[in-house]
């Protein structure tokens, strides 16, 4: 009996070394995965890590690859491939998708517009890609007292989502010591990283812009390694050094908030990153803001002397233990923004392979585990 599910032309090329074979065949859109068939190959690809390589146009091919394929790219002909239910239904699909119409649509934006209202022309014209030039402008014109005063109203709201202990007062000081080496006080811009302990088995930290960082005791629970809570740490810590918080708010406002700033219009840009503050909690930051994070917190570990490799070990273990999807909660909201954990792995894992053999790298001393360890086995309740 032929496959009901819907069946789109397709192309398949595998890269053999400097070789690469074309297969032609189909794609076929199945309830749990994108299955490609034609040349006697037959290959699977789940929906949960699926890259989408989109192109210019409305009739354009649709391209797809997937880190458990590595070797292959997959081409389907038809774009209308994409209006298939699941694109829509699947955050990470949606995701790709919405990112890269925002991108084609912001230069048509400003053309747009500009035959209507003329103040408006120019904040079109910084939408989408232009955005990210003109917002480090923006933030340096807006004092890190800013950050520290949101951070402290953010606080309240923090405790009254998580239950936060000070009771595990070695766990604390072994992540306090930790963090100050990680960012010594010349990094922070008059800010001061505190760590807080949140009772939760979420394998999670967040930050606030003050330099707060609130950490799940099912972090320390996934790990007996520190290196791999120091990786932790340091993303976080990038978070609050690259100011992501207020830079994710500015482009969420869009082009009219960022055009204030560029008019000088300080007192309107705080004012709007006020009002969504408590959006910040959410920890939810764009995937190009994640791997700036991940690059920062890379070069503050080697600063530090200590071995940036337990970044990359801290994402296998989320991997090997937590269906966070599964789960749901806050911490599938904060990893969905996060590029796919096994694309994560692959760049940090090549970035480990060049480092210098001769660096010797401090010994993390051990961080006391605060409870008794949680069983990942078992569905976590967030």
């Amino acid at each position: 009996m032929a496959s009901k599910d819907p069946k789109f032309p397709a192309r398949g090329v595998r890269k053999d070394g400097d070789e690469e074979n074309a297969v032609s065949g189909s794609l076929f859109v199945t309830e749990n995965c994108l299955r490609f068939e034609g040349g006697g190959e037959k290959i699977d690809l789940n929906w949960q890590e699926l890259v989408l390589e989109l192109t210019k146009g409305k009739q354009g091919p649709v391209g797809f690859s997937h880190p458990e394929h590595p070797n292959w790219r997959f081409t389907a002909y038809e774009r209308r491939i994409l209006k298939e239910k699941v694109f829509r239904g699947r955050t990470n699909l949606r995701r790709q998708i919405d990112d890269f119409k925002r991108q084609q649509e912001g230069i048509g934006q400003v053309i747009a517009t500009m035959c209507f209202i003329a103040a408006f022309l120019v904040a079109s014209f910084v939408a989408g890609h232009m955005i990210e030039q003109k917002i480090p402008k923006i933030l340096s014109d807006i004092p890190t007292s800013h950050d520290i005063s949101l951070g402290e109203e953010l606080k309240s709201l923090v405790q009254e989502r998580y239950k936060i202990t000070t009771s595990h007062t070695n766990t604390l000081k072994a992540l306090n010591k930790l963090a100050q080496a990680i960012a010594p006080a010349e990094k922070l811009d008059d800010k001061k990283i505190t760590i807080h302990l949140v009772v939760d088995p979420a394998p999670n930290a967040f930050s606030l812009p003050s330099g707060d960082i609130y950490v799940c005791t099912g972090a320390i629970q996934l790990t007996d390694q520190a290196e791999q809570i120091a990786g932790l740490l340091a993303h976080v810590i990038a978070h609050v050094i690259k100011r992501h918080a207020l830079r994710a708010a500015i482009e969420e406002n869009g082009p009219s908030l960022v055009m204030q700033g560029l008019l000088g219009n300080k007192d309107g840009v705080v004012k709007a990153i006020s009002a969504g503050k408590h959006k910040m909690i959410s920890q939810e930051h764009s995937p190009t803001l994640e791997r700036e994070a991940d690059e920062t917190a890379w070069e503050l570990l080697l600063d530090a002397k200590i071995n940036p490799t337990g970044i990359a070990k801290f994402l296998v273990n989320i991997r090997e233990k937590v269906d966070y999807e599964k789960e749901g909660g806050d911490l599938a909201r904060a990893y969905s923004s996060h590029p796919p954990t096994r694309e994560r792995f692959r760049t940090l894992d090549r970035k480990g392979a060049y480092l210098d053999p001769d660096i010797k790298f401090r010994t993390v001393e051990p961080i006391p585990v605060p409870t008794k360890p949680v069983d990942f086995s078992e569905p976590l309740d967030f």
